[in-house]
């Protein structure tokens, strides 16, 4: 119950509080009435709040020794008749006295010596009792972790003391956007010398949410900070001997200077090894000022500056590439010294020499052999490379085989089919832009357990777009876009900014679908493999912009998902008012 309404009930009881203070508490005057209707003097005393001198004016005498006279004083920490307590006298009270909580010991006797029980609490009852709780259990909490500095999320809760618990209250730093409790929220902050003046460089940064000026340096103080490389005659490190030699690491002479700007200067360094070819110099390190193993009289291989930068080294230079049979080679390109597959002792090929002028008998072999050379597609299980997809039209997967005539054998490749792929969720309003294409998405699901399908070359259209947006394996990093056994692909309009994930295949700016209906359309080799006519009307679900309508998992096939109640809103938000479950199963409302 309330303060006030406990209050009242105190009030009430006044006088039954009386009785029983003075029955019960030490210290208190028991004052009883006899048949004379006189009062009974025996509790004069110490405690009884008698004042010696004070005249009662019943009896018309000066009362100096009528217990019967005594006057009741407020404020003497005795309690007398008429009062409740007195002072830092509550007769042995506490709040558990009255019903309050046990661990209470906060009673207090009041100005007019009544018991002030606006201190007493009972926690845990799932009322807020008193100014000393800020909630009680399941009593309703009227504040939210936004009122407190730092938070913009989650929710208060109410610990064993009644008091508030922000502990799964969440914190907004890191959106991007400046709110209560924040001295910044973002990467980037400001330059230094916007705040410090133009000598100073760097960037201040925002980390946590807090200023942080560590990076800054001011160029000219002699100190090295910040992003400096050097600052007056400082280096950094400062033990560094900063010579050109350093620098070079081939016996330069002169030394590192510091610039205005507090960047070093390497322009005194000269000599061999600065990589600058002088008038003295044929080379200069990595510098051969265009010169290579060819124009020295050789064929190939990398030409090398001497280390004097007076000559060239050309011991990683070579003869083969020539064309010529030299001394040492066994071939140089078309010239193989009269030497063939047949006479190397196999049955058909063409022998070849290798970059190194070493003979390659990898095109030398026979049908059969496992081995595919020239003249041959495939050689029993070396295919070349070759797949279904790549080398057989049409062909969207399986194993590639190989005849005994070394040629494709295309029996086991498979092709897609009228259900192979099917339509599994739909956003076609986003949040953010519910009148845009950008961050609209299609899910597509393989519902077979073991085939991986490849999707190039496939053909995803709807009735309201403006073209046929058509999968091609160089759209995408890793290749031919593939679809494994009972996983999802993704199809999504605009960057991972505006979906709040990397689409697997792209759609293209101007490709929309309808907010109030469209067609979704997947065809591959001219075959219709799933086609989806949704609406927004019942029997689909009707859903606000940025929620997603979903397949229940036991639909998954393409002939129910073209029941509009096979499909549902979806519930689970994976992006500030954004529901779905893209390329994961489907998350549904209950009952649905």
């Amino acid at each position: 119950m309330g303060h006030s309404l406990t209050m009242q009930r105190w009030a009430g009881l006044g006088v039954a509080l009386l009785l029983g203070a003075c029955a019960d508490d030490a210290g208190v005057v028991a004052e009883t009435t006899g048949s004379s209707g006189q009062q009974d003097s025996s509790g004069i005393g110490e405690n009884t709040g008698w004042i010696p001198g004070e005249t009662n004016a019943a009896d018309g005498d000066d009362g100096d020794d009528d217990p019967s006279a005594v006057v009741a004083v407020c404020g003497d920490d005795i309690v007398s008749v008429g009062e409740q307590c007195d002072g830092a006298n509550v007769g042995g009270k506490t709040c558990a006295s009255f019903g309050w909580d046990p661990a209470s010991d906060n009673l207090r006797c009041g100005d007019d010596c009544t018991f002030d029980l606006s201190s007493c609490v009972l926690c845990g009852n799932d009322v807020v009792d008193q100014d000393t709780e800020a909630c009680d259990g399941d009593a309703p909490i009227e504040q939210a972790c936004s009122d407190y500095p730092g938070f913009n999320g989650g929710a208060l809760a109410c610990d064993d003391d009644c008091q508030l618990d922000l502990s799964a209250c969440t914190s907004s730093c890191g959106n991007g956007k400046l709110e209560l409790g924040e001295d910044c929220d973002h990467k980037g902050f400001q330059t230094c010398d916007l705040l410090f003046g133009s000598e100073w460089s760097g960037q201040v940064l925002c980390i946590e949410c807090a200023v942080a000026s560590y990076n800054c340096s001011e160029c000219g103080d002699g100190i090295v900070g910040g992003w400096e490389e050097c600052d007056s005659n400082a280096m950094s490190p400062s033990d560094f001997p900063w010579t050109c030699d350093d620098f070079t690491g081939f016996g330069s002479s002169g030394a590192a200077t510091c610039t205005d700007t507090c960047t070093i200067d390497w322009s005194d360094c000269a000599n061999c090894g600065d990589g600058v070819v002088s008038e003295t110099e044929l080379c200069d390190v990595f510098n051969l000022g265009g010169v290579t193993c060819e124009d020295v009289g050789f064929a190939t291989g990398p030409l090398v500056c001497a280390e004097d930068c007076q000559s060239y080294d050309v011991s990683f230079c070579s003869t083969c590439g020539d064309e010529q049979l030299d001394e040492g080679e066994i071939c140089d390109g078309p010239a193989l010294d009269d030497v063939t597959c047949i006479t190397l002792g196999f049955a058909e090929g063409e022998l070849a020499c290798a970059p190194d002028c070493t003979l390659d008998v990898s095109g030398c072999g026979s049908c059969g052999d496992g081995i595919v050379v020239p003249g041959e597609t495939c050689d029993g299980s070396d295919l070349a490379g070759g797949t279904c997809f790549a080398d057989i039209v049409g062909a969207q997967g399986g194993p590639l085989g190989c005849t005994a005539q070394c040629e494709f054998d295309p029996s086991d490749c498979v092709f897609l089919e009228p259900g192979a792929v099917v339509f599994s969720e739909v956003l076609y309003a986003a949040a953010a832009t519910p009148d845009s294409p950008l961050g609209q998405w299609v899910e597509l699901y393989n519902p077979h357990p073991s085939t991986t399908w490849i999707l190039e070359g496939c053909e995803f259209e709807s009735n309201l777009a403006f073209e046929t947006f058509t999968l091609h394996g160089q759209q995408f990093a890793g290749g031919p876009l593939t679809i494994l056994p009972q996983s999802y692909v993704l199809l999504g309009t605009g960057t991972a900014t505006d979906l709040f994930f990397t689409p697997d295949a792209p759609l293209g700016p101007t490709y929309s679908l309808g907010n109030t209906g469209d067609v979704l359309r997947l065809r591959c080799n001219g075959v219709v493999i799933d086609e989806v006519i949704y609406d927004d009307i019942a029997p689909w679900p009707m859903v606000e912009p940025g929620t997603a309508i979903a397949l229940e998992d036991a639909s998954l096939d393409n002939v129910s998902n073209d029941d509009g109640n096979r499909w549902c809103a979806a519930t689970s938000e994976y992006m500030l008012d954004t529901y779905g479950t893209p390329g994961a199963p489907n998350e549904l409302a209950e009952g649905c």
